[in-house]
């Protein structure tokens, strides 16, 4: 820490008038503690300063006198601390709120209070301590028209808000605000003051939210922000509705719709409220005429939540309880007819439900729950199936998230260890139902399960953006082409194209192949022809949830092998 050092302006006045100054200026400091203290005017100037000046901002006490407090913050803070400081009212005090540092000096808490008399003097104080949030905010991405946390990162900064105000015991609420009519606003206000306005928004709701960071612009014209209690959302609603109409030139500017709700978990656990939280967000942000209605946002979005938390305690119960089967489809070599080994499907009570079930686990970020049950079952399956003298390989599907969860991955491991020398019996697709970020971290992953002895297939090639990008960084053995090349590939001579070009590339990296929905002959004989060495489908047998003993030779249920391409 820099030594204290201490700058009065040039004049002060009487000595009486002085000493009153200098009693307000120690008041101020003892109520609003920092490493730095400021005493800022009316115009924004820096009439005074206290503390670890050249610390924080890489100046000395001298130099900042007389300087515009905006000055030593970012640039793209500089609108929220001037807002915060500005609105200032006599008697009242700023909640600790984050904010860059010019010269790039990095994050500190702004403070600061305003005595109940005085001439307008504010006093600014700015602290390198932490909010508990605070690098989770820095760390996230950002909306360049507002400056606020980009959507896809906002739920998990809400989370840690929720778990610091359960900590702290403060009652803390999520506002959602819905602009309807930006687009009009925009062309009636021309680009440049739109551009303000968006900014002025941005300004306004880091203002308002908790630490100066708890808010997002979530997609167009929807925007959150995570505050305390003591915030009216019909006040804060209203307060963007003026600033919409000082853009627009007409007046009229936007209405706002803002709903509430409070950051309670309830009787749920932390974990599942946040998860339940992020999902009615994702709602929020994708259904424009839905359920989240002008009329009924508010509860609306409390009810996707409670309702998203029975679902996700509804879905862990059938995992405890293994109220679901596991059915098992064929995967056959496309030139000797022979049984490679089967894919592990499952099957819910509710069997019309399933895909939805496993698409909702995905949405709340319960996946890897599902995986692990699967692959628990699998293992065990496989194990009773040794003992049998009958094995088979069975390929389990993994989730990109699962992928990523280190705590599941070294689970799956410890279950895989029960098969000891017969790991290679349990092969892992991986989906592309959620994508994976990390590829170097994907990669080390994928290296792993090798190492362990298990082969890896990328499930439904083609059918996402990240196919090849995942084929050039994962040291996968196989891929599935999605099915959707095979149903079309007959009439159509670009599918047929992008399936042979698939074939050949794999051919050269030593990666077997695999198509998905083979139904007909004459989709086999094509397949074959242009080189895919495995199929799967109704052609070749339906998903049971049985297997008959004995099962097929044990020869040929060894790992896949990469096929070299043959032709007619």
């Amino acid at each position: 820490m820099a030594n204290l050092s201490t700058i009065e302006p040039a004049t002060e006045g009487a000595p009486a008038a002085a000493l009153k100054l200098e009693r307000d200026r120690f008041v101020a400091f003892s109520f609003a503690a920092a490493d730095l203290l400021m005493e800022v005017d009316e115009a924004g100037k820096v009439r005074y300063v206290m503390g670890a000046a050249k610390g924080l901002t890489g100046l000395d006490a001298k130099a900042l006198i007389g300087t515009a407090f905006s000055e030593i913050v970012a640039a793209g803070d500089r609108g929220l601390a001037q807002r915060l400081v500005g609105e200032l009212k006599p008697g009242s005090r700023l909640l600790p709120t984050g904010i860059n540092l010019a010269a790039s000096r990095g994050m500190a808490i702004l403070g600061g209070c305003r005595l109940p008399a005085g001439d307008g003097r504010r006093y600014v104080t700015l602290s390198i301590a932490r909010l508990p949030f605070a690098a989770a905010a820095q760390s996230a991405k950002r909306d360049p028209a507002t400056g606020l946390v980009a959507g896809e990162d906002f739920a998990t900064l809400v989370g840690d808000c929720m778990a610091a105000g359960r900590e702290a015991g403060q009652e803390l609420k999520l506002t959602l605000l819905d602009l309807p009519g930006l687009a009009e606003l925009k062309q009636r206000s021309g680009d440049a003051v739109y551009s303000r306005f968006l900014s002025d928004v941005g300004g306004l709701l880091r203002s308002r939210s908790l630490g100066g960071e708890a808010a997002s612009a979530l997609a167009d014209g929807k925007f959150g922000i995570v505050h305390d209690g003591t915030l009216s959302a019909v006040s804060l609603g209203k307060e963007v509705e003026g600033l919409s109409q000082r853009a627009d030139p007409t007046g009229q500017g936007v209405s706002a719709t803002a709903a509430d709700l409070a950051l309670d978990a309830g009787t749920a656990s932390a974990e599942d409220a946040n998860k339940a939280l992020a999902y009615a967000l994702r709602q929020f942000t994708e259904d424009g005429s839905g359920s989240f209605s002008v009329n009924s946002l508010g509860q609306a979005l409390r009810g996707v939540m409670d309702e998203t938390v029975k679902r996700i305690a509804k879905f862990k119960d059938t995992l405890d309880r293994r109220r679901f089967d596991l059915a098992f489809q064929p995967i056959v070599s496309l030139f000797d007819g022979q049984l490679h080994h089967y894919e592990v499907l499952s099957r819910f009570e509710e069997r019309d439900k399933t895909a939805s079930m496993i698409a909702f686990a995905e949405e709340v970020d319960v996946i890897q729950d599902f995986d692990l049950a699967v692959c628990q079952r699998s293992v065990e399956f496989l194990l009773k199936r040794e003992e049998a003298g009958a094995p088979v390989s069975l390929a389990g599907n993994l989730s990109g998230k699962s992928l990523m969860n280190q705590l599941f991955m070294a689970a799956l491991r410890q279950l895989s260890a029960a098969l000891g020398r017969h790991r290679r019996q349990l092969l892992f697709e991986v989906t592309e139902s959620s994508k994976i970020a990390n590829l170097e971290a994907a990669r080390n992953v994928v290296e792993q399960l090798k190492a362990d002895g298990h082969h890896v297939c990328l499930d439904d090639f083609g059918a996402g953006s990240a196919s090849f990008p995942y084929l050039q960084a994962l040291p996968i053995n196989y891929v599935k082409i999605d099915g959707a090349y095979v149903r079309q590939a007959q009439n159509s001579s670009c599918d047929q194209a992008i399936l042979k070009a698939i074939a050949q590339l794999c051919t050269d990296l030593k990666i077997g192949t695999i198509a998905e929905m083979v139904e007909t002959t004459e989709q086999h004989k094509l397949l074959r022809g242009l080189g895919v060495g495995y199929g799967q489908g109704w052609l070749f047998g339906r998903p049971q949830t049985g297997l008959p003993m004995p099962a097929p030779d044990p020869a040929s249920a060894g790992p896949l092998a990469p096929k070299v391409r043959r032709t007619e």
